[in-house]
């Protein structure tokens, strides 16, 4: 006979039963306050350490930033500071054994006062240029009837202003009582920045109007310098020049008729003069014509013959050249001269935009063998030799032009 226990039985020889008995395990269960605030405090760490993880890339850029903008402005308090880079730059390019200090002063005046050690002087003019200012100053050191002027180019750095370069020329008495124009001519030197090279000056006669600089080089051209009136009615005048300009240079006075009053060439970049009337105060000289350009050159035993115009010819400024043929007199096959060409312009600032935009054509078109230009008054004279090197009648073209 099988007897079968019961499931109380079962369920009461079980010692697990017994411990369930002991234990609401049926019943749901939330921690205490202890537990929670336990348990808080245990995850807080973590936070932190999320929260601070996120916000260590901006930390590191802010660092960054700051450590980059004390080296910059260490950077340049070394390189403008007195004595800093700049000056042992500016000492190397002069060729001065040792570095020059040069002071930083709160205004353009101020810096040049500093470096130079003026008490006094007369800013007649100032104009912005190449990033600095450039000063017209006068000192009136010149006694009597002599006159002076000077430029003075500094530069803004974030210390102040600081002078970059500068000179002054002065014309004592007894001066020309013809004089046109006097001016100086200062270089540009190699590491030292401003509006370099430049010619500068003051006009002496009331009926110039306009000067014109021209300046050799690899780039020959000619350029119109700036007339500013000044404190009583007088008159300075300046012009910057390329970087490459190099001698022969020319300076023309103009009057408002177009003519040349006065004129000097000169080779040396440092040079400074005074320069007298051509003719007599009140007469002018007329505008050139071809006929008058084309005596004067054939005056030198040089056949010129018109030519006429084949093809398209350049055209300046609206005028269209009148080409000459030159007839050499050793050959007697002439079917492949040299040419010259003429243009007669209006006006001398007629013929200061045609030039400028002849040397534009060359240059845009990379001509190796650019012809030779002459430029006086209203005229562009072009001489197209065969060879660059050794050109004809260069000599002969050039004493006609000058005799004119």
């Amino acid at each position: 006979m099988t007897i079968k226990r019961s499931d109380d039985e079962m369920r009461q020889a079980d010692p697990l039963f017994d411990r369930l008995k002991q234990r609401p395990w049926r019943e749901s269960r939330e921690p205490s306050e202890q537990q929670i605030a336990a348990i808080q405090q245990h995850a807080a760490p973590e936070e932190a350490d999320s929260s601070r993880r996120k916000l260590r890339p901006w930390l590191v850029w802010s660092a960054a930033a700051a450590v980059f903008i004390v080296l910059l402005a260490a950077c340049a308090y070394a390189y403008d500071t007195p004595g800093g880079f700049a000056d042992w730059r500016y000492s190397r390019a002069a060729g001065i054994t040792g570095t020059v200090k040069i002071p930083i002063g709160k205004t353009p005046e101020e810096a040049v006062m500093k470096f130079r050690g003026y008490t006094s002087m007369r800013v007649v003019h100032q104009e912005a240029i190449d990033g600095g200012m450039l000063l017209f100053i006068k000192r009136d050191f010149v006694k009597g009837d002599g006159t002076d002027l000077g430029v003075e180019f500094v530069r803004r750095t974030w210390l102040g202003w600081k002078w970059v370069m500068g000179g002054m020329y002065g014309v004592g008495h007894p001066m020309n009582k013809k004089e046109a124009f006097n001016y100086m001519s200062m270089p540009r030197f190699e590491g030292i920045r401003g509006p370099f090279p430049i010619v500068f000056g003051q006009l002496m006669n009331s009926s110039i109007t306009s000067i014109i600089v021209t300046a050799g080089g690899t780039n020959p051209g000619t350029y119109e310098a700036k007339v500013v009136e000044i404190e009583d009615g007088q008159r300075i005048w300046f012009a910057e020049l390329p970087k490459t300009s190099d001698a022969p240079y020319g300076i023309e006075a103009h009057s408002a008729a177009g003519a040349i009053v006065a004129s000097t060439t000169f080779n040396d970049p440092r040079n400074m003069a005074s320069v007298p009337m051509s003719v007599d105060l009140g007469t002018e000289l007329s505008p050139f014509t071809t006929e008058m350009i084309v005596k004067a050159i054939e005056d030198q035993h040089v056949k010129l013959v018109p030519y006429g115009i084949t093809g398209n010819p350049m055209q300046l400024e609206q005028v269209i050249p009148e080409v000459y043929a030159i007839e050499a007199e050793d050959q007697t096959d002439q079917s492949d001269p040299e040419f010259v060409y003429f243009y007669i312009f209006p006006t001398v600032e007629a013929r200061v935009k045609g030039a400028q935009q002849y040397n534009h054509v060359m240059i845009e078109m990379q001509v190796t063998n650019i012809p030779i230009t002459y430029e006086i008054g209203n005229a562009l004279v072009i001489y197209a030799a065969k060879s660059k090197e050794h050109p004809s009648y260069q000599q002969a073209i050039e004493n006609g032009i000058n005799r004119l």
